[in-house]
């Protein structure tokens, strides 16, 4: 089984986000390699979730599944 590593900061307010996207890419190919996931593809966004359809990559990852 292959797997994507999706990534996503919604806000540049540090206060508001605590956690860098490099930071949750770290954590999850660490846990990934643990598990024995194949992660084939890694995705970045930096768009909020508040109005619907602003994520393009996301939306793009879900159609590629």
């Amino acid at each position: 089984m292959r797997y994507f590593l999706y990534a996503r900061k919604s806000t540049d307010d540090p206060q508001r986000q605590i956690r860098s996207i490099g930071d949750q890419i770290f954590e999850c190919k660490q846990l990934a390699t643990r598990l024995g996931l194949n992660v084939v593809k890694i995705l970045e966004e930096t768009k909020s979730a508040k109005k619907p359809n602003q994520r393009p990559i996301f939306r793009q990852m879900l159609a590629d599944l």
